[in-house]
């Protein structure tokens, strides 16, 4: 039996939302992670996202315990399934789940704890351990602000977030965007309110992409990286010139370990923005900005 600060009769509906595409059986993991959730009121939702491979047999399983819906075309990224599964949430707060993601069993409990407690708190998120590393990454208790992610996305993936229903109604994660859209997603929350963060590992976050994407940047041309900067032009004037340049030589630099002529690409770099550009952005990265 849970243990917190409700009785009951008053723990608040908590709607998870789980996306996923092509991937049914590696859903499995995250979706048990959700029903054994220290926590005794909630519901699952998964959005296929049109995926080719069939869910059928995950659905038989889960009949009545999971609401599967699916739509209606392949959206070609992370915001449009999230967004669907969100509005058809009936929940009083919203917590998102990436397919190849485990929740620990006392996050949901935690996270409405602090829900409930703090009303100037909009969102809540977490630590969380990689799965590939091991690494654990435990940022200090407290909020955020808009001000300390105008740089980088310090909050992380999405499956760490609790958001309150109202608030996840009117934001909406940006369907244009097929990359960082979770960081322009935290900007618009925290433009309304705080996030606080829980620094305990609340997640297991599967990292097997990061060195796909990685060595995905280390093909790319110039042009292609700034294809991948959408986001980032988009919030250009909130952000600010500085941090626009950090993240422009962020995405430049990504993957340069893989890059066959390095010192080459990093002189290209520094044509295209400017030396100290690329100097302090090393020292910030130095300091763990990015």
């Amino acid at each position: 039996m849970p243990t917190g600060i409700f009785d009951m009769e008053e723990y608040p509906l908590v709607s998870c939302v789980i996306i996923s595409y092509n991937r049914p059986k590696l859903a499995i993991e995250s979706i048990e992670s959700a029903l054994n959730q220290d926590y005794p009121n909630m519901e699952v939702i998964l959005v296929n996202d049109c995926s080719v491979e069939s869910y059928d047999e995950l659905e038989r399983k889960y009949e009545g315990r999971v609401r599967f819906l699916r739509t209606e075309k392949n959206s070609g990224g992370c915001s449009v399934p999230r967004n669907t599964g969100a509005d058809a949430a009936n929940g009083k707060y919203i917590a998102f789940l990436d397919d190849d993601d485990i929740w620990l069993p006392e996050k949901t409990k935690r996270q409405v704890e602090v829900l409930e407690k703090y009303d100037d708190v909009v969102a809540c998120s977490c630590g969380h351990r990689e799965t590939v590393s091991g690494l654990e990454k435990l940022p200090g208790e407290g909020v955020l602000q808009l001000s300390d992610i105008l740089m980088s996305n310090k909050i992380g993936p999405p499956s760490k977030l609790m958001i309150r229903a109202g608030l996840a109604d009117r934001m909406g994660f940006d369907p244009e965007l097929r990359h960082a859209e979770d960081w322009d997603y935290y900007l618009r929350v925290l433009s309304d309110g705080k996030i606080f963060v829980i620094p305990e590992v609340l997640l297991m976050y599967n990292t097997s992409h990061h060195q796909r994407m990685t060595n995905g940047f280390s093909k790319m041309s110039f042009e292609e990286m700034d294809k991948k900067l959408y986001a980032t032009r988009k919030n250009r004037e909130l952000i600010g010139e500085f941090n626009f340049e950090m993240r422009r030589v962020h995405y430049y630099l990504t993957g340069l370990k893989a890059r066959q002529h390095k010192l080459r690409h990093m002189l290209a770099v520094m044509h295209r923005t400017s030396p100290l550009a690329v100097m302090r952005y090393l020292y910030f990265r130095a300091k763990g900005e990015f």
